[in-house]
C-alpha cells in the first residue's frame, strides 16, 4: 500500500506513487514490430541457404551448467480477466502511484472487442468529500507527473478512498505510505472490512513536515470480504 501527502485546509495530503508513462512503451513495441517486419521482408528476397546432407552434433555430457531452480518451469500466462491482478499479484491496491486523476466521476472506458475478456478493470481512487478538495499536484509530486494534494478541514472528513478490496480474516496486510503536509496536520489511514463502526482498523500519523516521509503501515482484517473492503486515507 503506498499513498501520498497531507496538509490542512490550504495545505494538503499527497498520497504518492507513480506509474511509468504508457506512451514510451507503446512506441517501443511499435518500433520492434516494424523492425521485425522489415527483417522478414528482406530475408524473403534472399535465396535459401544450402544445407548439408548430413548433420552431425557432438554432445559433451561432462560439461554441466548451474542447476535450474525448482521454482522455474515453462508456462504461459497473460493478463486475462483476474489472472494476475486479483490472484497472483500481491499488491492489494491499484494505481498506487496515482497515474490517474482522482474524481467522483467514472473515466470513459475504451471500447473492447466482443468475446475478448481483456484485463480486469483497475480500481480507482475516489475523493472523500467534494471533488475540489483533491487536487493533482504537478509541481511538488513525489514521483511521476502528479500526486494528490488534499485540503484538510477540521469540520469535515476529506481524503481519498479505494473500494472493492477482497480481504481474508486474520491476514496481515503491510505496506507504506509517503506523506508530507503542514506541521501539526493529522492523517489517518484505515482498512475497512464492514459497515459497522468497529469493522475497521485505523492508524494515525501526525509527525508531518514539508518534505515527504515514509510511514510503515500494518493492518489485520477481522473478517473475510469479497470485493467490499475499502482503504481510506
Amino acid at each position: 500500500m503506498a499513498l501520498g501527502t497531507a496538509s490542512k485546509t490550504k495545505d494538503s495530503i499527497k498520497p504518492v506513487e507513480r506509474v511509468h508513462s504508457v506512451k514510451p512503451r507503446i512506441a517501443s513495441l511499435a518500433a520492434m514490430t516494424f523492425s521485425l517486419g522489415f527483417t522478414i521482408a528482406a530475408a524473403s528476397q534472399q535465396p535459401a541457404p544450402r544445407l548439408p546432407g548430413d548433420l552431425r552434433v557432438n554432445i559433451n555430457t561432462q560439461q554441466t551448467a548451474d542447476p535450474v531452480s525448482k521454482y522455474i518451469f515453462g508456462s504461459f500466462i497473460e493478463h486475462i480477466g483476474n489472472t494476475i491482478y486479483r490472484s497472483m499479484w500481491a499488491e492489494l491496491l491499484d494505481d498506487r502511484k496515482f497515474y490517474f486523476p482522482i474524481s467522483s466521476k467514472d473515466p470513459q472506458a475504451p471500447a473492447r472487442p466482443q468475446n475478448n475478456p481483456g484485463r480486469t478493470q483497475l480500481r480507482t481512487w475516489r475523493p472523500v468529500g467534494p471533488d475540489e478538495v483533491v487536487v493533482m499536484d504537478k509541481e511538488r509530486q513525489f514521483v511521476g507527473e502528479q500526486s494528490p494534494r488534499i485540503a484538510l478541514d477540521t469540520s469535515a472528513v476529506h481524503g481519498i478512498r479505494q473500494s472493492g478490496l477482497s480481504l481474508v480474516s486474520g491476514k496481515q496486510y503491510t505496506g507504506r505510505i509517503y506523506l508530507r503536509g503542514t506541521p501539526g496536520a493529522k492523517v489517518t489511514v484505515s482498512l475497512i472490512w464492514g459497515a459497522g463502526s468497529s469493522d475497521k482498523q485505523t492508524l494515525s500519523f501526525a509527525a508531518l513536515t514539508n518534505e515527504y516521509k515514509k510511514f510503515p503501515i500494518s493492518f489485520t482484517s477481522k473478517a473475510s470480504t469479497s470485493e467490499i473492503g475499502r482503504a481510506h486515507v
